[in-house]
């Protein structure tokens, strides 16, 4: 499968192949998937809209094959 570049920050980046979100307790979480298969929590905020944005955006960017998403 292949994956994109997630730039987290200016200091970070991460191979990726998919994400998730979930919930814990108030707090809405966006996750991804390296190729390895581990996973890495990137995001949390109270906002549900705000973690969908970013998930659907991510899902759009690996279903078109980007090389990079800046988060």
């Amino acid at each position: 499968m292949l994956g994109i570049w997630l730039v987290i920050d200016p200091t970070k980046s991460e191979s990726i192949i998919s994400c998730n979100t979930f919930i814990n307790g108030d707090k809405h979480e966006l996750w991804v998937t390296k190729p390895t298969g581990k996973t890495m929590k990137v995001l949390e905020n109270t906002d549900h809209e705000e973690i969908q944005r970013y998930k659907d955006a991510i899902d759009y960017a690996i279903s078109k094959r980007d090389p990079i998403f800046y988060m």
